[in-house]
């Protein structure tokens, strides 16, 4: 078959794992634009390149560039696939489109986060919704949708599942060999997800503020503590992210393993932001909910967006630090938190703060199972009548990444200073920083940014 394909995502750092996971399948493909990935060749060869492969890929936006540009069949591009089509704006999607294809397949999970748009005006005239979701919602086109979890142990997928997926995804994975991660007291042996309630009746697990952002030093504390334990244990750093909804308590969090001594980790250790790890996955994952307050408020911590991506970058483990008195009494009527906790309590899978470090401790004298070789989840191709019929498009919807890319990759690498840009805010009157990459806003300066000279 000699036809082009064009596979895109809308950032750089989305381009470069689907091109990763392109070649772990032998599928040989360009890199085209600013990725890590990307090929760097001299103009002609590069350009020589871009025109003669079979596929090539890029970013949305990426997939303009002149390099691309070519009279014939040279920029001409039979089959383009839209990765994560549900975090790209629509214009930006557009752009791909415009290569003259004939089939268009757009993969993506609109039952998680959508693009970031800044803007309230063009939030009103309906550019915060993805192509993807339109096709869905108003042009009546059939999704088809990919039904076999092959990510995470069983116990992690069952309340993403029932909770959002109406209970459709069939566990394809091998819980034998998503072994239980050694070092952590996991009530529950049988359930491979924990809630570690971090009440503030000892004061430290009351939220604080940053600026607009909240951080929680009771619970980065407890994060620490376990990353501890889990590390002594022998669990390789390299298979672990920590992950929370604010950006002010990223960097708590750093501060609390600094202080327990493991700085040495921080560079195999991913600390992130929820929106900036959606479409990526790690051995374990610690996740601190923060919010702790009188007025029981969780802010956007209570789209129920936000908490399936969190709940499902998990494989082997999963731990949420969190005060549950906050969390269940919230007024906001679209949490999911609730319900999460009265499945987490059912499970026998709650453990009090106060008796954290006495698990801790217990689990560290029992001899911990010998960690082979990572444990990479299968993966499968699976063809579709309907993803390539006729000129029209096909939404492919992908829950909690049914096929998942190889396990064990090395996490993100830190961000250059060039993807941060300052964005003023007419709204507050004061600037913002935007990483041009992950489409992640805050509004302290990142300790990487640099302005313009």
């Amino acid at each position: 078959m000699g036809q082009r394909i064009l596979a895109v995502a809308d950032s750089n750092v989305a381009a470069d794992n689907l091109h990763t996971r392109l070649q772990h399948f032998g599928i040989e493909s360009v890199r085209v634009g600013q990725g890590k990935d990307a090929e760097s060749r001299p103009g002609d060869m590069m350009w020589k390149a871009a025109q003669s492969a079979r596929v090539v890929v890029a970013t949305c936006i990426g997939s303009g560039m002149d390099i691309l540009n070519a009279k014939g069949e040279g920029g001409h591009f039979h089959r383009v696939i839209v990765d994560e089509c549900t975090q790209a704006c629509e214009p930006a999607v557009l752009v791909p489109l415009g290569r003259r294809c004939e089939q268009v397949v757009l993969i993506g999970d609109h039952k998680q986060l959508p693009a970031t748009v800044l803007s309230k005006l063009a939030q009103r005239e309906g550019l915060g919704i993805s192509l993807f979701e339109r096709m869905v919602h108003s042009n009546g086109l059939e999704t088809t949708i990919l039904t076999e979890q092959r990510r995470m142990h069983s116990s992690i997928a069952e309340f993403p599942n029932m909770a959002f997926y109406d209970s459709q995804l069939v566990n394809a994975a091998d819980d034998n060999a998503l072994t239980a991660v050694p070092g952590f007291p996991w009530p529950n042996p049988e359930c491979r997800v924990s809630f570690v309630d971090v009440s503030s009746s000892q004061g430290s697990g009351v939220e604080g503020k940053r600026g607009f952002s909240s951080y929680n030093v009771g619970e980065a504390d407890a994060v620490a503590r376990t990353l501890q334990g889990v590390l002594r244990a022998g669990y390789p750093p390299q298979q672990i992210v920590v992950l929370t909804a604010y950006l002010a308590q990223k960097y708590e969090i750093i501060r609390a393993i600094r202080d327990r001594g493991l700085d040495s980790y921080l560079g195999a250790i991913s600390v992130d932001t929820v929106d900036a790890y959606q479409g990526m996955e790690q051995g374990l994952v610690l996740f601190s909910a923060t919010r702790n307050n009188e007025t029981r408020t969780l802010g956007f911590l209570a789209d129920a967006r936000r908490m399936n991506v969190m709940l499902t970058r998990a494989k082997q483990g999963l731990i949420i630090f969190g005060d549950g008195n906050t969390l269940r009494n919230s007024e906001s009527m679209q949490s999911r938190w609730p319900a999460w906790l009265d499945w987490v309590e059912q499970r026998g899978a709650v453990i009090a703060s106060r008796d954290l470090d006495t698990g801790l401790a217990a689990a560290r004298s029992t001899p911990a199972v010998a960690q082979s070789t990572p444990v990479v989840a299968s993966t499968t191709f699976a063809s579709t009548s309907q993803g390539f019929q006729g000129s029209q498009a096909t939404p492919v919807s992908s829950p909690a990444r049914a096929a998942s890319p190889p396990a064990f990759a090395p996490p993100p690498p830190p961000q250059a200073a060039v993807v941060w840009q300052q964005v003023h805010s007419q709204e507050h009157g004061a600037h913002y920083y935007w990483n041009k990459e992950t489409n992640l806003t805050q509004w302290e300066a990142p300790p990487t940014f640099a302005p313009a000279a």
